[in-house]
This record gives structure tokens, C-alpha cells and sequence, in this order.
């Protein structure tokens, strides 16, 4: 009899280590690392040198001895998280409030000040540690702040957030919690490239004992990093720039998709595009359309070998807080971080032309959001409308047709042609509810009657001359649901009084 079902399952290994106070540990685990490295190659040498000396020279041997001293030695000498210049502008001296704001927060946590600091484009923020030899010297420590998250939080939270980053950096009362750190991420980039071969398996099997052994020294070293911060600034600030941390990598994906690509693909980017998306962070619509990404964001769960806890974890840890309010001092706390900026130094206009031009290679031309209404996002609309067709038709007559097809209910050339542009859309009702209106708004702009106008809450919308929108969806559900007669008398009411 098979009793495979009845055997309890296998008992998952402790996550991440689970003693935080074995921080004794850690140097034997970084001296083992050496240890084990070169006396793998000692062994293989000495054995090929042996053979040689002997006559019993062998090729494949002494080729094998070689590799896996090549192999070990790469290993032993790697550079961990070395550190690639980002698509964005490297603060200086132009940017003293800034800089002279990262030291007053190090200083507060008694933290090192990072080697540089760079502004980029993308929702970044963290600290990066070029190491080597394992995570025993550091040779560059560069903190990046993305422009997203200085439109989103105060300097209250933008404080509390890079207290927190930088004294995972500092002797906050953890034995050896920022050797384990650094140790460990070395360990991560071993675990990584295990599969490569056979030397990196038996390097990544060591790598994955000493996360079981150590890895809650890591842990408790983010723990205390929290601590500090939440005495440093407050139990509010953290918890909220925690909450905007991903708010904010979500909304600004959202903007990049909806609004920013299209126009790079069409050799254009948006000249005040972090102003823009401040403007975006305020649309009630907006944030209710990406609530279920961050939820999703939250919920991811933190593998065996993950460094640090999750931003569910780390919230749901400074909820269950006592809380409390910071000691440190800040000037204009409840200023929005970009007011640290200077204006003139234009890092901001510099961070995003440097992105735009890496990431399409070849210069793109700002543009102001209105410009694009009209040179980028009409033009999508219009070629939205016009695809189901096969020679060009007049807006009026894409119409009519549209008009025709929902009264038959004859839908094989919509259905055709959006199913294959609009695949993240699975329903086919919202599906010609999307196409059509692209038509009405295209009949609607052919009357001369409405102008086009930049909306932060969904695509560009229609108004007229007292500023009235036309109600485009509302006319194409109505299409879509095949009711022709009701859908045009709305249109003809809407554009015959004007």
C-alpha cells in the first residue's frame, strides 16, 4: 500500500536564519568562505602538481584543477552590488539643501554619509554598497533617491524613510548587523549563480548554510535600523513613507504606461513630468485603479534567502507599535520633499532628458502636457478609432457605422482587430466600449465644437467652450450594449447645442 499521502509534509527550513543574536558568527562564516576556497585549490593544485612530478601527468585533471581555481579565485575577488551610474544627475555642490538634509538625518542616526547621492528617474530608493572579498571592504556607497518619492512625501517622511536606509550602515546595537548584511548580500549573488556550474553549486550550497546560520542577524539588524528611525523622526512618518514607498513605485508605473510611453515613441517626453505626476498622485480615480497593484505588491512573501523583511511585514511591525514621536529636530517638516531642490541647479530636468535619451537611445523632445494632448494622445485615440477599418473613413462616417453595427449587432470587425491591440482586455463588451469611444470622441472633435484637454483621471478629454466635457464613455457603453437610437440622440444632443 502506497502511504505517501499520510507522511506529514517536508518542514520548511527557517526563513532567513533564526537566531538574531549569533552575530559572533559571522566572521567565521566570511574567514570559512577564504578557508574553504583556498583549500579547495591547494588540494587541487598540490594533487595535479603531484601527478606531474610523478610522470602520471593528466590533462583533463590538470585542466579540471585550473577551472576550479580560476573559478574560486573569481569568486573570492568578485565586487558584490558593485554600483552602475544610473539614468539621472549626481547631486553636488548645486544641490546643498538636499545633501546638507541627507547629512543632518545621517548625523541622527549615527550613520556614514554615502560617497555620492544621485537623483534618478525611476522609483528608486535605497542604499547600494559596492563590496568585495564577501562584504569585507566597501569600496563605494552611493545612496539613490527617486524623483517620484520626493513629489509624494513630506520632508517629515522623506527624513524618516532615509534614516531607516542609512542606518542599516551604522553600529546600532546589533553585533555584527552590518557585517551580516553586507556578508550576506555577497552570499545572495552566490545563491544566484549556484546553477551556473558545478564550483557555483557547491559556493552557493555554503552561501545558503551561512543565510540559515547568520541570516537573523540581517534581520535583527533591520529591526533596530526601524527602531532608530522611529526615535529619530516618529512612528507616523515611518509608517506613512513606508505606505507611499509603494504607493508611489505603483503610480508611477501607472503614469510611464498610460502617459509617458507613448510619448517617447513618438521622439517626445514630458517636460514637467514629475510636476505632472504630483498632479496624478491626487486623482481619487487613479488611486482606486491601482489600489489592487499595491495590494498585490504587499502581499508578495518573503523567500528563504530574501535580505530584508517585506513592506507588509514592515508595516504590519510599526502598527502593532507603541507610538511615539521623534526627537530629531526638522525644519519644514510638512514641506514637500522637492522643495529641497534648487530650481535653478534644474537636476530635476537634467535626471529625466538623461533617462529619456538612455532609455530610447536617441534624444527626445520636451514637450509640455497640453502639446501632447495634441501631438501624442488625440493621435492614439484616432488610430484607435480607425483600425477596424480598411481604407480611411471621415470621423462622422466611423460613426455611422459604429451606429449600424451595434443596432445588427454585428461586431466581427471590432471584435477582430481590438482583440488583437487591446489583449489585457479579456471582456469583448469593454473591449467595443473602448473602441467606440475613441469614435465618438473623434466625430465629436470633427464637429469643431469641443477641444481636447489633458486629464489626469483617464485619457484627454473632450470640453467645449464653457469647459463642459462631453460624455464619451457614457455614449459608447451605450453602443457597445447595442443601443444605437439612445447613443445617437446623447451625441446629437451634445453637439447641436453648441
Amino acid at each position: 500500500m502506497n502511504d505517501t499521502a499520510t507522511q506529514p509534509a517536508k518542514a520548511r527550513k527557517p526563513n532567513v536564519g533564526s537566531d538574531p543574536t549569533a552575530g559572533d558568527k559571522v566572521k567565521r562564516w566570511q574567514v570559512g568562505f577564504y578557508a574553504f576556497a583556498i583549500g579547495i585549490c591547494a588540494i587541487m593544485i598540490g594533487v595535479s602538481l603531484f601527478y606531474i612530478l610523478t610522470g602520471r601527468f593528466s590533462r583533463i585533471f590538470t585542466a579540471a584543477a585550473v577551472l576550479v581555481a580560476g573559478l574560486s579565485w573569481g569568486l573570492l575577488t568578485a565586487k558584490n552590488d558593485s554600483f552602475e551610474e544610473p539614468a539621472g544627475s549626481m547631486v553636488g555642490e548645486s544641490e546643498a539643501a538636499l545633501t546638507n538634509f541627507v547629512h543632518q538625518v545621517a548625523d541622527s542616526v549615527g550613520a556614514p554619509m554615502p560617497d555620492a547621492i544621485y537623483l534618478v528617474t525611476a522609483a528608486e530608493f535605497g542604499i547600494t554598497e559596492s563590496t568585495q572579498y564577501f562584504g569585507r571592504t566597501v569600496e563605494q556607497s552611493v545612496l539613490t533617491i527617486g524623483l517620484p518619492y520626493l513629489r509624494s512625501m513630506t520632508r517629515h517622511e522623506l527624513a524618516a524613510l532615509l534614516a531607516y536606509e542609512l542606518a542599516h550602515c551604522a553600529d546600532i546595537g546589533v553585533l555584527e548587523g552590518v557585517r551580516a548584511q553586507r556578508s550576506l548580500r555577497a552570499a545572495q549573488d552566490l545563491i544566484a549563480k549556484e546553477r551556473q556550474g558545478f564550483v557555483n553549486g557547491v559556493y552557493g550550497s555554503y552561501a545558503r548554510k551561512m543565510f540559515r546560520s547568520v541570516g537573523g542577524v540581517a534581520v535583527a539588524q533591520e529591526e533596530a535600523a526601524e527602531r532608530v528611525a522611529i526615535e529619530a523622526y516618529g512612528t507616523t512618518a515611518l509608517a506613512s513613507a513606508l505606505l507611499k514607498l509603494d504607493d508611489t513605485a505603483v503610480a508611477f508605473d501607472q503614469m510611464l504606461r498610460e502617459y509617458v510611453v507613448p510619448a517617447l515613441q513618438n521622439q517626445m517626453h514630458p517636460d514637467d513630468l514629475f510636476g505632472g505626476f504630483g498632479e496624478m498622485l491626487q486623482s481619487t480615480v487613479r488611486s482606486n485603479e491601482r489600489s489592487r497593484d499595491v495590494e498585490r505588491r504587499r502581499a508578495k512573501d518573503r523567500n528563504e534567502f530574501e535580505l530584508h523583511l517585506t513592506p507588509a511585514e514592515r508595516i504590519e511591525r510599526i502598527e502593532t507599535m507603541v507610538s511615539q514621536n521623534g526627537t530629531a529636530d526638522l525644519e519644514g517638516a510638512e514641506q514637500p520633499a522637492y522643495t529641497l531642490l534648487d530650481e535653478d541647479a534644474r537636476s530635476t530636468e537634467i535626471a529625466v532628458g538623461t533617462w529619456a535619451t538612455k532609455l530610447m537611445t536617441h534624444r527626445t523632445e520636451p514637450r509640455s502636457w497640453d502639446d501632447l494632448v495634441d501631438e501624442v494622445y488625440s493621435v492614439k485615440t484616432e488610430s484607435l478609432a480607425s483600425i477596424v477599418f480598411d481604407d480611411e473613413v471621415a470621423a462622422t462616417d466611423q460613426l455611422e457605422q459604429a451606429f449600424t453595427w451595434s443596432t445588427d449587432d454585428t461586431w466581427s470587425n471590432v471584435d477582430g482587430s481590438m482583440q488583437a491591440c487591446l489583449k489585457s482586455i479579456k471582456d469583448p463588451t469593454e473591449r467595443r466600449t473602448k473602441w467606440a469611444r475613441c469614435v465618438v470622441v473623434e466625430a465629436a472633435a470633427a464637429t469643431g465644437a469641443y477641444s481636447w484637454e489633458h486629464s489626469w483621471d483617464g485619457p484627454p478629454v473632450l470640453v467645449d467652450a464653457s469647459g463642459d466635457s462631453l460624455d464619451a464613455i457614457g455614449i459608447a457603453s451605450l453602443i457597445a450594449d447595442g443601443n444605437a437610437a439612445q447613443a445617437r440622440s446623447r451625441f446629437e444632443a451634445a453637439t447641436s447645442n453648441l
